[in-house]
């Protein structure tokens, strides 16, 4: 779900990992990106709020991609300048 019009946070929510299980989150915002590790909630879904780290970039395709060993949930959108286009 977008905060804000230009989607550049946003709020992701993956499930069907085990409980407490180690993801590794990776977020790419058009070519700028980073993967941390988090770990899966007692029911095994992991929820975040998403903010880009674009830092030379205004806009492109956001990828927000979540793995866990058995399991790996992911989201690709267009963000920053021209990406709202309410329906």
């Amino acid at each position: 779900m977008r905060y804000s019009p230009l989607a550049d946070v946003v709020t992701a929510r993956a499930t069907g990992f085990a409980p407490s299980e180690k993801l590794n989150l990776t977020t790419m915002w058009s070519s700028e990106g980073a993967t941390t590790e988090n770990n899966a909630g007692t029911d095994g879904s992991w929820p975040g709020v998403v903010i880009a780290d674009a830092k030379s970039q205004k806009a492109g395709t956001a990828h927000i991609r979540v793995a866990g060993q058995a399991c790996t949930v992911s989201v690709k959108f267009p963000w920053g300048v021209g990406s709202n286009h309410p329906m």
